[in-house]
């Protein structure tokens, strides 16, 4: 769908899923769509859901593996049915993660085998990744930026033609500078209106489903004892990917998500800069009650006011923990465990 127009093309600066994932441009697209990133998602809660009912229905022993030689796979980024040299998996999605050299072709130019074993912890761990994802559609849905991007196009259209300028099929999320402005406008405008609550209240729901799954998939895994092609290890195993995990990663993971759920769930408050140390806004209420996004009045206090109260507030020492142990990577390996 991102191809057809070349919908955020070169996007690997933002961090939303499935907008960020790098791919070549299309040398001949069609008209870019004001409503295309919400189909987009639509398409992608559609596709998790679809995922996660089937998920759920598997019943793994925990001597079962489902082997899986990830070398193999492939994204139909232009959909012509043939694979291409930039369609590969480790070109689009795992070399960031993994070894360089488990990507290296052999000598007969074929990518090396790269096998990965999942048993019944990584049905948990998929699950949880299909809430994170529907919890990201739901949050983007909910602030629909299908008017958003219609306004900003329109203004993009007059100027153009003021400066002589012929206008192409436009570019959103794209490193040049004014495709950068036009992207926050369309972003801001977005958030800038209250969001629809119910898929709101989606997003947080399936956010604590994915806290709730990743904490059986680390209970599953802790208790595992052997290392065949492993997924995601414990402290005592080894990725097939080749990445490495410091000790305890799961422990302090599991704390980054307590955090998460404490201030979701409204139990732990979000500190606020005029506010001391037993003041800070409940998250909870703004999404029971959310008001628009507004920068100024967000900053100012103004508009997040009627949230705030008294309380313990969440001190999100467990994150600093986990970006410690990687090390700049902390937001790469937060995509990893979801």
């Amino acid at each position: 769908t991102r191809y057809e127009s070349n919908a955020a093309v070169g996007a690997g600066w933002v961090d939303i899923p499935v907008l960020r994932l790098p791919f070549d441009p299309n040398p001949d697209p069609k008209p870019f769509r004001a409503e295309l990133i919400t189909e987009i998602f639509s398409d992608l809660l559609d596709g998790m859901i679809a995922a996660r009912s089937t998920l759920e229905q598997a019943r793994l022993a925990p001597e079962d593996r489902v082997r899986a030689n990830l070398a193999e796979l492939w994204f139909d980024v232009d959909a012509d049915g043939a694979k291409g040299p930039a369609e590969d998996l480790f070109a689009i999605v795992a070399g960031s993660l993994a070894d360089p050299t488990l990507m290296s072709p052999t000598a007969s130019g074929q990518p090396v085998e790269l096998i990965v074993e999942f048993d019944a912890a990584d049905v948990a761990w998929f699950v949880a990744y299909t809430h994170f994802l529907s919890g990201v559609s739901e949050f983007v849905i909910a602030f629909d930026p299908t008017d958003s991007i219609e306004q900003v196009l329109a203004s993009r259209r007059i100027m153009n033609e003021l400066r002589g300028f012929e206008e192409g099929s436009p570019v959103f999320f794209s490193p040049d500078d004014e495709a950068f402005i036009d992207a926050f406008a369309t972003i801001y405008g977005a958030l800038n209106k209250a969001p629809d609550q119910p898929r709101l209240a989606r997003s947080r729901d399936h956010l604590l489903g994915m806290a709730r799954h990743n904490r059986r998939f680390w209970e599953l895994v802790a208790a595992e004892t052997d290392d065949q092609n492993e997924w995601i290890p414990n402290d005592a195993q080894s990725a097939a990917l080749g990445f490495e995990l410091a000790e305890g990663t799961g422990e302090v993971w599991l704390g980054v998500l307590d955090d998460a759920e404490a201030v979701l769930k409204g139990e732990l408050l979000v500190g606020f800069w005029r506010l001391g140390f037993d003041s800070g806004v409940n998250v909870a209420k703004l999404i029971e009650d959310p008001p628009a996004f507004d920068i100024v009045t967000w900053f100012q206090g103004h508009g997040l006011v009627q949230y705030m109260e008294r309380g313990a507030l969440v001190d999100w020492e467990s994150f600093r923990q986990f970006s410690a142990m990687f090390r700049g990577q902390g937001l790469l390996f937060m995509v990893l465990l979801n």
